[in-house]
């Protein structure tokens, strides 16, 4: 007794004798979770969530991941894992001509056990306003370019900090080369062509020697495949010709 609380004797730990005694099957034991640090956390999102679909269709028509589907893609790992994450503007810059917006945005992740342990990623994220002045048709700002910035931030910084890769959609540019015909390879400049190349741009002397030499050269790049070494030597020959006009 102790100022009129009662004060109770902390309970012995169970011994090895204890344990033998408890009944089987009617006890069981829990046992106590490890602590995870934030870098451990962002591994188990990462060996849950591999890659994330690219579900947005850009104006120039390929395809992409957006926010909302990388956001969508981590979100039940996040919560899983413990792992609040945020994301804070701390710089702001527009172009001279007001179309362009730039966020310097830190986004955090945090330990939800530890909120002091935490992993700060810095990204830029970007807006450009397609708008005008209707009197002077100089570029305006949009009051959307700000969320449209943050929000690229944040995207880019999910997919570098869980590694997350697109899916095998493929992207316009891709799509046009599959329904294009296979263009027939040309030809390898031989190296005797190659050769015969660079001992016309060495007897060169004058300027009408010169041209012609460029013009031997441009019909066969037309029909050869010029490798880049003997693109090298000839671009050296032709500066060496020119060099020794120009004397």
């Amino acid at each position: 007794m102790d100022d009129g609380h009662l004060t109770m004797p902390a309970p012995a730990p169970l011994t090895t004798r204890d344990m033998e005694m408890l009944p089987p099957g009617k006890i069981e034991f829990v046992p106590t979770p490890v602590p995870r640090n934030i870098f451990q956390r962002i591994n188990a999102v990462r060996r849950a969530v591999r890659s994330v679909d690219k579900t947005a269709k850009h104006a120039k028509g390929f395809n992409y991941s957006g926010h909302d589907a990388v956001t969508e893609a981590i979100r039940d790992g996040l919560v899983e894992h413990g792992i609040v994450r945020y994301a804070t503007v701390v710089g702001a810059t527009r172009s001279p001509d007001g179309s362009a917006l730039m966020l310097n945005v830190d986004v955090v992740y945090v330990n939800e056990d530890d909120p002091t342990d935490r992993f700060v990623s810095s990204m830029l994220g970007e807006s450009f306003s397609m708008s005008k002045d209707r009197v002077s048709g100089a570029p305006i700002g949009e009051p959307t370019q700000s969320g449209i910035a943050l929000s690229y931030a944040v995207k880019c910084a999910d997919l570098k900090v869980f590694a997350l890769v697109g899916d095998a959609t493929p992207d316009a540019e891709r799509e046009k080369a599959a329904d294009e015909p296979a263009r027939a390879r040309k030809p390898a400049l031989t190296e005797g062509e190659a050769r015969s190349l660079q001992e016309l741009f060495s007897g060169t002397e004058t300027q009408e020697q010169l041209v012609a030499a460029k013009s031997a050269a441009s019909t066969f790049a037309q029909t050869r495949e010029i490798s880049p070494e003997q693109m090298t030597a000839l671009v050296k020959a032709q500066k060496e010709a020119v060099g020794r006009i120009q004397k």
